[in-house]
């Protein structure tokens, strides 16, 4: 198949989110030449501009892990390097454990960050007060302190990946649709957008919320789908000590557990426990295939293949019963240790040269790390 382009680029980049452009700077670090970045609107007009911008390291598994550790490496270098503010709070974080067998785990994934170089404390209950008084100690079995974490600013920080590339040779265009990408068997040969065509020798999708879009232009389904938040602004009420080190950066989770139980057939139940009082709910019957779902690690959600409508990756919450189809296809859906993305088998790698990354808000604060984990280098 011929395609006939206004012009060509060795690499173009679709998303002028957090990493979008940090792919863009870090390609272009390392010495990546003729590399284009395309934004529908303008950087950080998609999900970034309003991401919490919470940036923490404890992770389950030594990728994840690893990952994060370099992004919180990029920040600490980046606004020297690019004289760009990017507001990086390194505050430090808690994680409060609501059980012990919460606790447990948190113990167990602090042994294993401490392998990997993260700086992590135990703390009780009342320790855990002395970093931040406003929690309430009633129920806690123990706290992580990891005083290397905290928030950035998104919007500061996109900007400064943005210069950081530009000061590097990359070209970026706002306000550049695309509304087409070019096939021919297993390449991507350019794309089509509203003010010309474009020709590229590799294509990386960074198109957040739109990614899944971008993706079925491709002919790729890719597990990217959009969730309607709320949020509420209040008076600011707390008076802050000067001497707090940690921001409200705390997370919990509940005393339940989930399974699933073989009904026979190709039918799957699946149930979720409390682990105080015992009792048991049936929240969903589903068609699986594979009988292998997935529970985030808090145990609030559960990703599972069901043969249902055609087949396709299904997200049930454990607390409410509420259960969304994220994707059509897919097999062997999972949750990343920290449960904020889950990943599964697709048709992604049928593309010789494309790249897909879409993920959610919380992807901020890996970016400095994520450029490593698609093109290691």
């Amino acid at each position: 198949m011929s395609f006939r382009a206004d012009r060509h680029v060795h690499i173009l980049i679709i998303g002028g989110g957090a990493i979008g452009t940090s792919l863009a700077y870090h390609l272009a670090r390392d010495g990546a030449k003729d590399v284009l970045l395309v934004e529908k609107a303008q950087l950080t007009h998609g999900c970034t501009w309003h991401a919490a911008g919470l940036v923490g390291q404890l992770r389950g598994k030594k990728n994840l892990t690893r990952l994060m550790q370099n992004s919180v490496a990029v920040f600490d270098r980046l606004e020297k390097e690019t004289e760009q503010p990017i507001s990086w709070k390194k505050v430090g974080s808690l994680r409060l454990a609501g059980s012990e067998a919460r606790w447990s785990e948190i113990r167990r994934a602090m042994g294993q960050a401490k392998s990997f170089g993260v700086e992590c404390h135990s703390l009780s209950a009342e320790e855990a007060k002395t970093h931040f008084p406003y929690i309430t100690t009633d129920g806690i079995a123990g706290a992580a302190f990891i005083p290397g974490d905290g928030y950035i600013d998104p919007y500061s920080l996109t900007m400064a990946y943005a210069k950081g590339a530009r000061i590097n040779g990359v070209k970026i265009e706002e306000g550049v649709c695309v509304e087409e990408i070019v096939i021919a068997g297993r390449r991507a040969l350019g794309v089509v957008t509203n003010a010309s065509s474009i020709a590229c020798d590799i294509l990386v999708n960074c198109a957040g919320l739109w990614a899944k879009r971008v993706g079925l232009m491709a002919g790729v389904a890719l597990a990217a789908g959009i969730v309607e938040h709320q949020y509420f602004l209040t008076e600011k009420k707390l008076s802050f000590d000067a001497g707090l080190t940690t921001d409200p950066t705390v997370w919990a989770a509940g005393n339940q557990v989930a399974y699933a139980s073989d009904r026979g057939g190709n039918s799957l139940d699946i149930w979720v426990q409390s682990l105080e009082t015992h009792e048991a709910r049936r929240l969903t019957t589903h068609e699986a295939d594979d009988r292998e779902p997935a529970f985030s690690p808090d145990g609030s959600r559960i990703a599972f293949r069901s043969e249902r409508d055609g087949g396709g990756i299904y997200v049930i919450s454990t607390v409410g019963g509420q259960e969304r189809r994220i994707a059509d296809g897919g097999r062997h859906p999972r949750f990343s240790p920290d449960g904020q993305w889950i990943a599964y088998h697709t048709g992604v790698y049928s593309m010789g040269n494309a790249y897909a990354f879409g993920g959610n808000i919380f992807l901020v604060q890996a970016s400095g790390g994520t450029p490593r984990a698609i093109a290691p280098g």
